[in-house]
């Protein structure tokens, strides 16, 4: 929620009134953002659909795709990064930093 309200100051805030106009483009901008904790968008994990390619129109085709994986592999990795990445917080914590 942070995210969504700084995105709606930055781009609003000469006119508040645009909020309403541009917040499907933002919730459009996050769904298609890949999450730090996770590593995947979360329609990958949400829905089991192709990570939205937003440079598909202006980039040529590349022969080497990545693997298609299941969402139990998804699943499992996102799991495991969320994991890591908590206890890079733990221990930054214990550290006082």
């Amino acid at each position: 929620m942070k995210e969504l309200s700084k995105i709606c100051r930055i781009y609003c805030h000469q006119n508040h009134k645009r909020r309403a106009d541009l917040l499907l483009q933002i919730e459009q901008w996050s769904n298609q953002t890949v999450a730090s904790s996770t590593g995947y968008v979360p329609v990958e994990l949400i829905f089991n659909a192709k990570r939205p390619d937003i440079f598909a129109n202006f980039l040529p085709e590349i022969e080497d795709s990545p693997e298609n994986e299941g969402l139990a592999a998804k699943f499992l990795k996102a799991y495991t990064r969320m994991k890591e990445k908590a206890s890079e917080r733990d221990s930054r914590r214990k550290l006082g930093n």
